[in-house]
C-alpha cells in the first residue's frame, strides 16, 4: 500500500462535504483506501 499525499485544498473540501453530508465520510474513505491499495500504472497502457 503506497500513501496519497493530500494537499490543503483537498482536506478542506473533505470537510467542507462531510460537514454538509457527514454519512458520505466512510464512502470516500473507502475509495481513497481503494486508489492507495490499487494505484494506476500510466505505464501499463
Amino acid at each position: 500500500m503506497t500513501n496519497l499525499i493530500l494537499t490543503s485544498s483537498f482536506k478542506r473540501a473533505f470537510k467542507a462535504i462531510i460537514k454538509r453530508e457527514p454519512n458520505l465520510k466512510p464512502k470516500i474513505e473507502a475509495k481513497l483506501r481503494l486508489l492507495a491499495d490499487n494505484q494506476p500504472n500510466p505505464n501499463s497502457y
